[in-house]
């Protein structure tokens, strides 16, 4: 059954649904229960992939060509597959998978924000720009590699060290450094040698 896929992926218009004001149309053929293909006068202006209903049936479809509805899954949304007659109305209407469908999708997406998704941040571009990954470049050869950061939490240092034009050799070691939540930290980092290169931090 489609249904919101957030967050193990995003969705679109076969899980959210798009609808349209005052649609309908009539059926030019008969309808079996089975009949996944349904002709209709036309299907203007109605959503590529959405729900119709005919008399009491909800139907889901995935696809329409002028005429037709393709890729029909009968009796959806809890009611049942029958049979329709020739000339039987079409019509495109909410109903309860529309808002299902929905409000399971803003729970999904308020369960992986949390209750204060910001945190100590004003907005989301300040908690991504604290997870961003920092780099900073020592550009020249010294022993003693320093740099600032306002993270404000524990932070993950990997060294670079410049050997040319465009070689950069990983230092051996790797450190982390635990900021006070409530001041900057100034982290320095001393080498056996003097050398020239980049801190990444995160």
């Amino acid at each position: 059954m489609p249904a919101s896929q957030y967050p193990a992926a995003l969705d679109d218009d076969s899980t959210l649904y798009n609808v349209t004001n005052d649609f309908a149309t009539l059926l030019t053929a008969g309808v079996a229960p089975g009949d996944l293909t349904i002709n209709v006068a036309s299907t203007a202006g109605l959503p590529p992939i959405g729900l119709v209903s005919i008399d009491d049936e909800i139907i889901y479809y995935t696809g329409t060509t002028g005429t037709t509805l393709t890729g029909c899954m009968r009796g959806f949304d809890s009611s049942a597959a029958v049979a329709h007659v020739i000339g039987a109305r079409v019509e495109e209407r909410w109903v309860a998978d529309h808002h299902n469908s929905l409000a399971a999708g803003i729970k999904a997406t308020q369960a992986a924000l949390g209750i204060l998704p910001f945190g100590t941040f004003v907005n989301v571009a300040a908690l991504l720009a604290n997870i961003t990954p920092g780099i900073v470049l020592i550009n020249a050869p010294t022993t003693n590699w320093t740099f600032t950061h306002l993270r404000k939490r524990l932070v993950g240092v990997q060294l670079w060290q410049k050997t040319g034009t465009n070689i950069y050799t990983r230092f051996d070691n790797a450190m982390s450094q635990l900021v006070d939540p409530l001041s900057v930290s100034t982290v320095t980092i001393t080498l056996g040698v003097a050398a020239q290169g980049y801190i990444i931090y995160n």
